[in-house]
């Protein structure tokens, strides 16, 4: 995700150091039962099946010029983090988090947790040369899924580069036409959205949709011709303007849901892993939601586990070239009704608030 935000402050509240200290945080397991097992609303576009039977219109042309280039599709688990905020312990501030969009408007992320599992996780990131730091936490307390691009460490907290929040029940996604920074990735979705999590792959199922990145010159840039966002996409970094088999931002993608398990393993999706992945691929797809570089190729992301993801999550990686053959774009699903204007859904969406002052 790469976006024009620029002058960013911390807001730092009263410390909680009076109160007690009950379960504190954890950059662990996301199996906790105060976590609901359905992130976003059930009408959310990550959690709708995929009904349609047809193929886009880019379709065939997207796929072959991703083929031509010799890419697989990468398991990134070293993507964005999920630490988990159980509630407000000894070691806890408070903090609004603002920063300024590329429109030169102010936005404010409010009352946001500072946790030393969060300062931890920040540190851990710029060490190991990841300047994005794409960062979800999951904020129980307040029912909030919180999404963070490039925060960085400070004295008092941490500051970030751009973001947003979304409720337990929201979509998960930036409102269309609302002229709003992204929720964290270039499709204005939350980081939080669309990641394998580490307890789905002990469950044995993911009921959702993935969050995928696709090579940065294969996406439609803003001003393209052929259409640069698909619905539920807001925003996008793409750079192809000249291009029809370059994919709008929100592309959602799909894996041949007529193979079975063995028809899956002969393409050489030989892993339980795989399997896991390969059924949700099938069920609920995927959406183009951020972009890599030319040379890096597709990527679906995970939890980060600290660089433990590979011995955690145990997938073949990256999947095998013949998968690309049984991959498909597919229409976006319909927005069950929503009025994407009605101020209860901005609410319920969690956007930032735009700081007046």
């Amino acid at each position: 995700m790469k976006y024009a935000s620029f002058a960013i402050m911390l807001l730092l509240f009263a410390t909680d150091a009076a109160s007690p200290q009950r379960s504190g945080d954890t950059a662990g397991t996301t199996a906790d039962a105060r976590i609901p097992e359905l992130w976003f609303s059930a009408n959310s576009p990550w959690n709708i099946p995929i009904t349609s039977t047809i193929k886009t219109s880019y379709s065939d042309a997207a796929i072959a010029a991703y083929a031509a280039r010799g890419h697989a599709i990468n398991m990134n688990w070293g993507s964005a983090g999920v630490y988990v905020i159980y509630d407000y312990g000894t070691e806890r501030s408070h903090a609004d988090l603002a920063f300024r969009d590329g429109n030169g408007q102010h936005w404010a992320i409010p009352h946001v947790p500072i946790s030393s599992t969060l300062i931890k996780a920040v540190t851990y990131r710029l060490e190991q040369g990841n300047t994005d730091g794409m960062t979800c936490v999951v904020d129980v307390p307040s029912k909030r899924f919180l999404s963070f691009w490039q925060p960085r460490k400070t004295a008092n907290g941490i500051t970030i580069r751009t973001g947003g929040f979304a409720s337990f029940t929201g979509l998960g996604w930036s409102l269309v036409g609302r002229n709003l920074p992204s929720l964290g990735r270039a499709a204005g979705s939350n980081y939080c959205g669309g990641l394998i999590r580490e307890s789905e792959m002990q469950r044995g199922t993911i009921n959702h949709a993935l969050a995928l990145a696709w090579p940065k010159d294969l996406i439609r840039a803003p001003t393209s011709p052929f259409g640069a966002l698909q619905y539920p996409a807001s925003n996008t970094d793409g750079v192809n303007m000249t291009s029809p088999a370059a994919v709008p931002m929100g592309a959602r993608i799909q894996l041949n849901p007529a193979l079975d398990d063995a028809a899956l393993m002969r393409l050489g999706l030989t892993r339980p892993a795989d399997l896991i992945i390969g059924h949700a691929l099938q069920r609920y797809g995927g959406y183009i939601v951020d972009s890599n570089t030319a040379t890096m190729g597709g990527s679906v992301y995970f939890e980060s586990r600290f660089n433990s993801g590979g011995r955690i999550y145990g997938a073949t990686n990256p999947w095998p070239l013949a998968i690309l053959s049984q991959l498909r774009f597919v229409p976006p699903p319909p927005p069950q009704g929503m009025d994407l204007t009605s101020p209860a859904l901005l609410a319920t969406t969690g956007n930032p608030r735009q700081d007046q002052k």
